[in-house]
């Protein structure tokens, strides 16, 4: 694979535990779901962050790609909740935006190389 991802379409309604409704983005988890998440980078739109979801029963999954700036807005959009695992949901998903956004500071003013910020170790430990 060269690094590049391609967007073929919406998700089957169901397969991940985003959705949209009445003009607005929700979240179910999906009875505990497992969802794996990092980051992803896009040569045209930078770092992004993403959320990968697998079926107990299944080896297939769905992802789902955010940008880190609509991502916290998403998040700080939510109402509070005494879910404890949709609070740490929420600071997950807060911590990796703002990683991201680290990430395409530097990207940018690196020049945007088209292989993202380079990660090759430095120095001793």
């Amino acid at each position: 694979m060269n690094g590049e991802t391609i967007r073929v379409g919406n998700a089957p309604k169901g397969s991940t535990p985003f959705y949209r409704a009445d003009g607005q983005v929700y979240f179910d988890g999906q009875d505990g779901r497992q969802m794996d998440f990092g980051h992803a980078f896009d040569q045209q739109r930078g770092y992004r962050v993403f959320f990968a979801f697998r079926d107990a029963f299944k080896e297939c999954g769905a992802s789902s790609m955010w940008g880190p700036d609509s991502l916290l807005q998403w998040v700080a959009s939510l109402p509070p909740t005494d879910d404890v695992a949709l609070q740490g949901f929420k600071r997950i998903a807060s911590q990796q935006a703002a990683q991201c956004i680290t990430l395409n500071r530097e990207w940018e003013r690196l020049g945007r190389p088209a292989g993202g910020v380079p990660m090759t170790p430095k120095g001793n430990a």
